[in-house]
């Protein structure tokens, strides 16, 4: 495609999307602010070196900005919507039950519902949606470059609406790539491996360098991509259930024994808090490093009780999970993608704060990404007993079948 002309780009639902809009029940699609709202988180995830006023006058020179000064600069041109108007407002009773930890918010079960029920409209997957990006004649080849880029690695890790980063709405883009291989154009396990690779290195070689701790969500030389087992079918439920399965037994281990699992070290850490209260130099749960707010409510307790943990001393503050589930298509089936991006969690000036019932909040100290690598099974066996965690059965997912890509 000669650098200039529109990028034609077809955007292909591989599952379900939990898409809502501003009234929840109903949905309004692929719209172009909302592409142009994951365009920049791309950008910035392949730009580890920027910071501050300099990361976002280099993203306001490719995508735009209101200083009269900047202007529009990337324009969003929608051309077909998705193709089936018709909605999934419930998704299958099976999809529900099974996926409803990965959907949680958009899938809720609540006491006295037989099953559980979505809360956000509902896209079938396979519906597509086409749309222009137009760049500015100014500095045409390399915005060119970096948008070409930034399509890639959304098409090989990103997705669109709630849950997006626990394998709801994974996407596959189709466009001219140039030399960037399709990641969903895989034969098998061992093609796919080949293409995330070579895309990888292409799209994003020189932010996978990068030594440093990004300040935002990017990649880096820490950042961890696997591969799962591929499903014998192409339904979404049972290509993602490796990998909700592999979350939901880990968050139980560290958790607080339900089903009769054993009290992990985040539950007896919350059993403590409930019993004796918030003490000085406390350190935050394990599993607070998966994304906040990370609460526990006990409704067997009476009165009920919680003990909430989260970001700023209101507790109000949000920290997205730092790991990126997405389903890849590989032949006729699927397979599910777990992409890591460890950066500052939260900053100094905001903390992670701990609060039960409605007592005081205490700032914690924070553990670092350890749980994050036990889980992936990346960390090393002194990273794993210096932290505490030694004592969780637990393997990691390279020893259960996932190969780790980079």
């Amino acid at each position: 495609m000669p650098v200039g002309e529109a990028i034609q780009v077809t955007f292909e639902l591989v599952t379900p999307a939990y898409a809502g809009g501003a009234e929840r029940e109903k949905c309004d699609g692929l719209r172009p602010p909302t592409l142009k709202g994951l365009l920049r988180f791309w950008w910035r995830a392949l730009h580890p070196e920027l910071q501050g006023r300099q990361l976002f006058e280099r993203e306001a020179a490719l995508f735009g900005s209101t200083d009269p000064s900047v202007g529009q600069r990337l324009r969003v041109v929608p051309g077909s919507p998705w193709q089936a108007p018709a909605h999934d407002p419930a998704g299958t009773p099976e999809e529900n039950q099974t996926h409803g930890y990965m959907a949680y918010g958009a899938v809720v079960r609540e006491e006295g519902m037989s099953q559980p029920q979505t809360t956000v409209a509902r896209i079938h997957a396979r519906q597509k949606a086409t749309f222009g990006l137009h760049l500015p004649r100014t500095g045409a080849e390399q915005a060119h470059n970096e948008l070409i880029r930034t399509l890639w690695v959304l098409s090989a890790f990103g997705g669109i609406g709630s849950r997006s980063r626990r394998g709801w709405g994974s996407l596959r883009l189709e466009c001219d790539f140039g030399n960037l291989p399709d990641p969903h154009n895989g034969d098998s396990r061992q093609d796919t491996v080949a293409l995330l690779k070579k895309g990888l290195e292409a799209a994003a070689g020189s932010a996978l360098q990068w030594s440093q701790e990004p300040d935002h969500t990017a990649f880096s030389a820490k950042a961890t991509v696997l591969i799962g087992p591929v499903s014998r079918d192409c339904g979404v439920e049972q290509a993602l259930r490796p990998a909700r399965n592999a979350l939901l037994l880990y968050r139980r281990s560290l958790g607080t024994g339900q089903r009769g699992a054993r009290r992990g070290p985040d539950g007896q850490v919350r059993a403590r808090w409930l019993s004796t209260g918030l003490g000085g130099q406390e350190t935050a749960p394990f599993g607070s490093s998966f994304g906040l707010p990370h609460n526990a409510n006990y409704l067997r307790l009476n009165p009920r009780r919680v003990v909430q943990v989260g970001a700023g001393e209101d507790l109000k503050g949000r920290r997205a999970s730092p790991v990126f589930f997405k389903l890849l298509r590989v032949g006729s089936v699927l397979a599910p993608v777990i992409l890591y991006l460890p950066s500052r969690f939260i900053p100094d000036d905001i903390g992670i704060y701990a609060q039960v019932d409605s007592g005081s909040p205490a700032r914690l100290n924070y553990r670092g990404d350890v749980a994050i690598r036990h889980f992936l099974g990346t960390a090393s066996a002194f990273d794993v007993t210096q932290a505490g965690l030694s004592g969780v059965a637990w393997c990691g997912l390279l020893n259960m079948g996932w190969e780790r890509i980079w």
